[in-house]
């Protein structure tokens, strides 16, 4: 475009040149010049003052083609940009969708399994009330109760350092799913603009 811009310039500046000539000629007086040369050569500059209009014209069109062909191939360019940009965030989208329900699904088997040892632990402390046949099988109930007590706290204090640490990375995998959908619908916002740009240009 630097070209034509360059040539366009040029011929300007030779017709410029040229409508000088023909003033000049004007202005000469009749006893100084030969009237049918000076026709001639007015008739030579005017038809090439015309050639030199027309190729201005025609360069201007080329112009103009090829600041189209440019717009069109930048627009295609950046469409392709943006639906490969929109796969990769919906491929994101999908993979933290199902990293979510797998957490979820431990989530629920390990507070499953916390109930069914605050169960056991119940039932531990009912046994330990209901037997009391003899001292020393009391204590030895009381001595295994309180070591399976033991235990099972600290299985529970496990388990539920597990739920709290899965409940962190579902809080923090929702906010992930969160921006991806915020720069999912940037994206689409962009293309939408783009491609409005595009029409009304």
């Amino acid at each position: 475009m630097l070209l034509v811009d360059f040539s366009v310039s040029a011929l300007q500046a030779k017709i410029l040149e040229l409508k000088l000539k023909l003033e000049v000629y004007a202005d000469v007086g009749a006893d100084v010049r030969d009237k049918a040369e000076l026709l001639v050569r007015e008739r030579r500059l005017k038809r090439e003052n015309e050639r030199l209009i027309h190729q201005i014209k025609r360069l201007g069109n080329i112009e103009r083609k090829e600041r189209m062909r440019y717009f069109e191939m930048d627009a295609n360019r950046l469409f392709a940009q943006k639906d490969s940009e929109i796969e990769r965030l919906k491929r994101e989208v999908a993979m933290l969708k199902d990293t979510e329900a797998s957490l979820m699904l431990d989530l629920d088997n390990t507070g499953s399994a916390l109930e069914e040892l605050q169960e056991q632990n119940a039932k531990l402390i009912s046994l330990q009330k209901e037997n009391d046949e003899g001292h020393i099988k009391m204590m030895n109930d009381r001595i295994i109760a309180t070591q399976l007590q033991v235990k099972i706290k600290e299985e529970m204090a496990h388990l539920e350092s597990q739920v709290n640490n899965l409940t962190r990375q579902i809080a923090a995998l929702q906010c992930e799913k969160e921006s991806q959908n915020e720069a999912l619908r940037l994206a689409l916002e962009t293309i939408g603009v783009k491609t409005k740009e595009n029409v009304y240009a």
